[in-house]
């Protein structure tokens, strides 16, 4: 939020009597003058003495309401049309924004319960690479993720030297031969 020519923390708070209860759902709301006296429980616009409010939903790219984005003054609009354009045009980036930074933080807990999940299995679990040759037929596989529960490997440096032809025979998966000549 940017408040009298600073950046403050965004806030939550509940939509009812609000004017941001009312922008929910709509392209664009707009009170050119005495906005504060039509939203009394408003306490956001009375210490702010607003008189003038405009905003929008913040929509995402599948078309679910994700936010509010709002303009409010302390002086009437003598015209809302130009303001409710740009803020059209500003609503449009700051979802998109918006949408980014939800993403990005799912995509965090994703992985931390995937890395959780994984680290504690007490079965052994791995991610493989099936490598084949030119005709198409598997003839080795690369060990890319391997859970603590699944018997130990040497420690290596890249996924190529986790591949099956650096292992000991007995190791190899039945039928998958590999390539390489065993040591």
């Amino acid at each position: 939020m940017y408040f009298d020519g600073k950046f403050e923390d965004n806030v939550s708070y509940a939509l009812k009597d609000t004017p941001c209860g009312d922008v929910v759902g709509k392209s664009i709301c707009s009170f050119a003058q005495g906005v504060r006296h039509l939203f009394p429980k408003d306490t956001v616009l009375q210490d702010m003495k607003a008189e003038s409010y405009l905003g929008t939903t913040l929509w995402s790219s599948d078309g679910r309401p994700i936010g509010l984005i709002a303009v409010i003054g302390r002086t009437p609009l003598e015209d809302t049309a130009l303001p409710a354009s740009i803020l059209q045009l500003v609503a449009v980036r700051a979802a998109g924004e918006l949408e980014r930074r939800q993403a990005e933080v799912a995509l965090r807990q994703s992985e931390e319960r995937y890395r959780s999940l994984f680290s504690t299995l007490i079965e052994g679990f791995c991610i493989i690479e099936v490598l084949f040759d030119a005709e198409n037929r598997p003839v080795d596989y690369l060990f890319l993720e391997i859970n603590p529960a699944l018997k130990p490997r040497p420690a290596s440096t890249t996924p190529r030297e986790n591949a099956c032809a650096n292992s000991p025979p007995s190791t190899r998966p039945i039928g998958l031969k590999s390539t390489a000549k065993s040591p």
